[in-house]
């Protein structure tokens, strides 16, 4: 139930930023890696991308950068992934 909640927020996320960019070719892609005692799932588009000076601040309580947003969602999936034993990361 936790991965299907991160799942759903890094999507949405990416679905956002590719709305945002206004490109036409908008292309997002879920992939899943297995390794030996873990799983790697990574959630790539090519919307907006995050400025430099928002990459330590992104799991941050209360960080958005959206009109609607409240800062919750990455937030809470990193401390969701945390609790399973993975983390998030953001490149």
């Amino acid at each position: 139930h936790k991965v299907l909640q991160i799942l759903v927020n890094l999507i949405r996320n990416a679905k956002y930023a590719c709305a945002e960019s206004g490109r036409t070719d908008m292309e997002m892609t879920v992939r899943v890696t297995n390794g030996d005692d873990r799983m790697r799932i990574a959630v790539v588009d090519n919307g907006v991308g995050i400025p430099a000076e928002n990459l330590t601040r992104i799991f941050n309580h209360g960080f958005t950068t959206r009109k609607d947003g409240h800062g919750f969602g990455l937030h809470s999936g990193a401390l969701a992934a945390k609790e399973l034993g993975g983390a998030l990361r953001v490149h």
